[in-house]
């Protein structure tokens, strides 16, 4: 049998002194030969320590063992808030898990850069821009306050072009603001972002529903005779049969690029009728969510229009009189249909106790957990940035917009609308106006307030 060789131990085995200086100079002989690969190791290594470093600072918001203040010293003010890693979390998650999960709120950044003022020629058919790789991009969602943004969005395309001196009646501000999904739109996902700007106003997903369903289904289109409960189901199915991959209503309007979504064959991707209280696919529908809020410069709040207003114009670094508003359209009065050229009456929404005890069970919220979780983190969102603007200062400019708003509506208090009191279809001429244009309304406001401030 073999046996295996025992090597002597080389650290203890008894050496001349003859041997140690033998042995020291060739270990010194090494050494200088040695030493350009030295220095060059240790190179690597700092490169390597950088390297590494970096990854970790970009990462460094999904460690739960680091604090908000020190990720908020690590980062840029438009950075994420602390929250679970979204891998951690199950698959399908009944709406009481959700709704107690943290989000990914974040401070929306002011804009550093000139205003993007982007001049074009087309005539005003804002609708057939080429690319929205620059300009002012406001993506209206139905029923979420998106026609009175709108008209401050329209008014934003002459006067920023006043400034720069243009005296073209075709010359403007390249700005869009029409109902299309976000993903339609060319350009805007490589948009370019020191000359863009791209937001939107959402709403509380249940009363933006039901503010739809009595707009659209009942007073507008006339598709239904009654607000019954069935007939509030029916148009809800209608409305979110073919935007399951999106999470909800405002998550498909908003949505920058699909292909990251359950593919459309998935009709069941984050609500199945046979798990009607769960949530598919929570841990995608976050993820989803998270890139929604992160991608866009700035999402409002409907019930909270002031104030996301006067943020905005803060974060865009813009006279507050050029984001005043009238409230022109109110439900239970006339409004005008453009396609049919006739006025219809806008019925206030009222819902029956059987309809509104299905609107706060989980199979609602199932069906709509996007804008539900959209809602929350762009509340939080909002708040957030108050705080960083200074909660103070902001105050003071809301209680300013506050008294120029009330000031401007008793300046233009007329009826703009193509519908008279009683239903009347009234020429259009009627815009001309003065009175009618916000533009010229927030001046004389402005000159007014002036004047009472002096005396």
């Amino acid at each position: 049998m073999l046996k295996k060789r025992i090597q002597p131990n080389r650290l203890h085995q008894p050496t001349s002194k003859a041997g140690i200086f033998y042995n020291s100079k060739r270990s010194i002989s090494s050494l200088s030969r040695s030493v350009p690969f030295f220095w060059l190791s240790i190179l690597g290594l700092i490169f390597l320590f950088v390297h590494i470093f970096a990854s970790a600072k970009i990462d460094i918001a999904a460690d739960d063992n680091l604090s908000t203040s020190s990720i908020n010293s690590l980062h840029s003010e438009n950075e994420f808030n602390k929250t679970i890693s979204v891998e951690k979390l199950g698959s399908n998650m009944h709406p009481n898990e959700l709704t107690n999960i943290p989000l990914k709120s974040r401070v929306y950044p002011i804009y550093k850069h000139p205003f993007p003022c982007i001049l074009v020629n087309d005539d005003k058919h804002s609708h057939s821009y080429s690319s929205l790789e620059t300009g002012i991009t406001f993506i209206k969602i139905h029923k979420c306050g998106s026609t009175t943004v709108a008209d401050i969005v329209s008014s934003w395309r002459n006067v920023f072009r006043n400034k720069q001196n243009i005296t073209s009646p075709t010359m403007h501000c390249k700005a869009y603001f029409h109902h299309m999904m976000a993903y339609k739109l060319h350009g805007l996902a490589h948009r370019q972002k020191e000359k863009s700007f791209l937001f939107t106003f959402i709403r509380e997903p249940t009363e933006r529903f039901k503010s739809d369903f009595y707009y659209h289904g009942i007073s507008k289109a006339k598709r239904y005779d009654n607000a019954s409960f069935g007939n509030f189901q029916h148009f809800a199915q209608s409305q979110l049969e073919k935007r399951t991959r999106y999470g909800g209503y405002m998550m498909h309007f908003m949505t920058m690029d699909n292909s990251t979504l359950p593919s459309f064959q998935d009709k069941f991707a984050f609500w199945n009728p046979e798990q009607p209280n769960y949530v598919q696919n929570s841990n995608v529908l976050l993820r989803h969510v998270e890139s929604l809020i992160q991608e866009y410069d700035f999402i409002g709040i409907m019930s909270r229009m002031d104030e996301s207003l006067v943020v905005l114009s803060m974060i865009l670094d813009i006279p507050m009189k050029h984001v005043l508003y009238l409230n022109r359209r109110q439900s239970g009065s006339f409004d005008y249909d453009f396609l049919r050229n006739q006025c219809f009456f806008v019925e206030k929404p009222k819902a029956s106790h059987e309809l509104e005890q299905y609107l706060k069970s989980d199979e609602w919220y199932s069906k709509n957990a996007g804008d539900f979780l959209l809602y929350r983190a762009a509340h939080e969102s909002l708040d957030r940035t108050i705080d960083s603007l200074g909660r103070s200062r902001f105050e003071e400019k809301l209680k300013l917009f506050k008294e120029l708003k009330a000031q401007m509506g008793l300046i233009c208090d007329v009826n703009c609308s193509r519908c008279t009191d009683k239903g009347e279809v009234r020429d259009k001429s009627v815009k001309q106006n003065p009175k009618c244009s916000l533009q010229a309304c927030a001046e004389v406001t402005k000159r007014v307030a002036k004047r009472k401030k002096n005396t």
